[in-house]
């Protein structure tokens, strides 16, 4: 084509940026912390800041006053053009500037939640990293025991247990003696997050309990 029709807009570096941020506050491939880091880069009140910093008249305790009413000031503009809350404005802005690399990145990636990042920023650069070290063991866990159930649900080792026996398991194990549960030890119940109206009883449990209550499972 020889000719395009279009329309061309005249802007600066930041108006530019200004209709960028604007533009895509609800597109998908930029959540709110890219865009609160993006908003960093305007310059917003640049007039009033300089007719403000005149009549400070370069008096250090006005000048500061000036400047921490400017950061509100930014804040809620940045907020207003983003759609976010002023919080996570100022969360984000914390987390740029104190969190540490990894920490950053995560929360950049939607791995972790603004709200949480900005709370590790408080500590540690080496706690940050051992805190995201901890989260994705978890989470890696969360997601085996998820796979492992979903494929037991799909084909059952054939054991039947019924109501019956899990009556009788549960009262067993609430009525055992201290001296015996003691030698017994903990039994841990869970909450699993898998479709279907199940409930799931471990082979070490059955075999540990039929000894000394004589649960059949057949």
């Amino acid at each position: 084509m020889a000719t395009i029709l279009c329309l061309v807009y005249q802007r600066t570096e930041d108006e530019a940026l200004r209709d960028f941020i604007w533009r895509h506050r609800r597109f998908d491939g930029l959540n709110d912390f890219t865009l609160i880091e993006l908003s960093r880069d305007l310059k917003l009140f640049s007039a009033e800041k300089a007719r403000l910093h005149q009549q400070a008249g370069g008096q250090q305790k006005a000048s500061a006053k000036l400047e921490a009413s400017e950061r509100v000031d930014s804040r809620k503009e940045r907020a207003r053009i983003l759609g976010v809350s002023e919080g996570n404005v100022s969360k984000v802005d914390r987390i740029l500037d104190y969190a540490s690399s990894s920490t950053e990145q995560a929360a950049r990636e939607k791995e972790i939640s603004i709200h949480r990042a900005e709370k590790w920023s408080r500590q540690t650069e080496a706690q940050q990293i051992e805190n995201l070290k901890v989260l994705r063991i978890e989470r890696g866990i969360r997601k085996k025991a998820r796979n492992l159930i979903a494929r037991l649900a799909v084909q059952p080792d054939g054991s039947v247990f019924t109501t019956a026996h899990l009556q009788r398991l549960l009262q067993g194990v609430s009525t055992m003696p201290p001296e015996q549960s003691k030698a017994f030890g903990p039994v841990v119940f869970g909450c699993l997050h898998v479709p279907g109206k199940r409930i799931y009883v471990t082979h070490e449990l059955i075999r540990a309990f039929k000894p000394q209550q004589e649960v059949s499972i057949e």
